[in-house]
């Protein structure tokens, strides 16, 4: 089953007019990469289906192999390596995430139904993809490819199903640390529906329905401050544009709310330890020697 999905993937990254699928996010690239200080806001399904990922996670490092998934709880960072395969000389890996919104929708209605039991217990370490969370996944894939895209209310069916499999899988409550969604993911969860927009801290406690003074006091608990989470917010869109699309790094810049190209890549590398350019070429497949032997 993992076949389907990496070949739904690899398509998707070979087409010049490719666009990201949505709520989902793809990483391929054909040589070595190294990312540090990876923030995730929401909880994350990774699952590898080419090469291999390198994680440090919670000052414990893990190994994910083709094939395997890894969940990743909402307000972590970690830094990570992609490691393509030796033989294709490739990396590619799926990840779903969930939102707040999603996630309470489905604990409010389900909740009752899920004992101790389905629950499961906090346990990060890789494991092997059940066949119904696969086979879960391609669907989510293929309704982000489908002229049914824009449907949300599809959408939202999908998520809730894939949670309900990590319940039967006894998986959830490593994906769902909390249930209770922290201020900073509620806040990085409303930038990120526009990093491109001149984001002010008093349009952001009006949609959240709460004071600024409030809203400060409460980030500053959790050892962050706004414009410390609308640069991540930026600069993680902009990882996940380079991962899965052709983009230019000028575009780029101005699509994640920064005005100068220049003063983009410095912060992005500042934050990942790699510039955009770097990104980029990581994902360039190597030049066959042999072809280059015949063009000869």
């Amino acid at each position: 089953m993992t076949d389907t999905l990496k070949r739904l993937l690899q398509q998707h990254t070979q087409r010049t007019d490719v666009a990201p699928l949505g709520q989902l996010a793809v990483f391929q690239c054909h040589t070595f990469q190294r990312l540090h200080s990876v923030p995730i806001h929401q909880p994350t399904i990774i699952l590898v289906l080419a090469g291999e990922k390198r994680l440090t996670f919670k000052q414990q490092s893990y190994r994910c192999q083709s094939g395997q998934i890894f969940l990743i709880p909402a307000n972590s960072q970690i830094q990570l390596e992609n490691i393509p395969d030796a033989q294709q000389q490739e990396y590619l890996a799926l990840c779903v995430s969930f939102s707040p919104q999603t996630i309470s929708r489905f604990l409010q209605q389900y909740s009752q139904l899920l004992p101790n039991s389905r629950k499961g217990t906090y346990n990060p370490n890789a494991r092997t993809a059940s066949s119904d969370l696969l086979f879960a996944l391609e669907q989510r894939v293929k309704l982000c490819l489908s002229s049914e895209s824009q449907n949300q209310l599809q959408h939202e069916f999908r998520q809730q199903e894939l949670l309900a499999i990590c319940a039967e899988n006894d998986i959830l409550t490593t994906l769902i640390h909390t249930q209770q969604p922290s201020w900073k993911q509620q806040v990085a969860n409303l930038l990120a529906s526009d990093v491109s927009h001149e984001w002010r801290i008093d349009e952001v406690c009006q949609t959240l329905a709460t004071s600024e003074s409030s809203l400060r006091r409460s980030l500053l608990k959790e050892d962050t401050c706004f414009r410390e989470i609308l640069e991540e917010t930026r600069l993680i869109s902009a990882l996940c544009l380079l991962q899965e699309t052709p983009i230019q790094i000028t575009a780029l810049a101005a699509k994640v709310g920064y005005q100068s190209p220049s003063r983009f890549s410095a912060r992005f590398k500042r934050r990942f330890g790699m510039t955009p350019t770097q990104l980029k070429k990581s994902r360039q497949k190597p030049l066959n020697p042999e072809s280059l032997t015949l063009a000869v």
